[in-house]
């Protein structure tokens, strides 16, 4: 995740994180940090929260609390079938509805692009 603006401290070491992981902004937030950005913005009518992993992870891992919609960035095929050597894992695709997705979930909630991001 990344900081707002004006946060100077990132609770994360981006040297600490794999380069795809990274933000251009090297700016992060921990789980830990989450509740306290909401209550900062004014609370979860002023914050889109979102769960952008596959629905693997998600299944896996368990649901975050709180969150107002699960939109992946990437998802894995339906039956999983092709390889990705490279990174050990079944391949990934961007899904072309994301960025509609988030304007429309934003839209919903009243909010802009230019309001704070985490």
């Amino acid at each position: 995740m990344a900081l707002p603006p004006g946060r100077s401290q990132a609770a994360v070491d981006s040297a600490s994180l794999p380069e795809p992981k990274r933000t251009q902004a090297g700016r992060y937030l921990t789980a830990a940090d989450v509740p306290g950005f909401m209550q900062a913005q004014g609370g979860a009518s002023k914050v889109l929260f979102l769960d952008l992993r596959t629905r693997a992870e998600a299944m896996y891992v368990g649901m975050a609390s709180g969150i107002d919609a699960r939109v992946p960035f990437v998802e894995h095929q339906e039956l999983m079938t092709d390889w990705d050597a490279q990174r050990g894992i079944c391949r990934l695709e961007p899904l072309q509805d994301f960025v509609p997705e988030i304007n429309r979930r934003l839209a919903q909630k009243g909010l802009s692009k230019t309001d704070t991001w985490c």
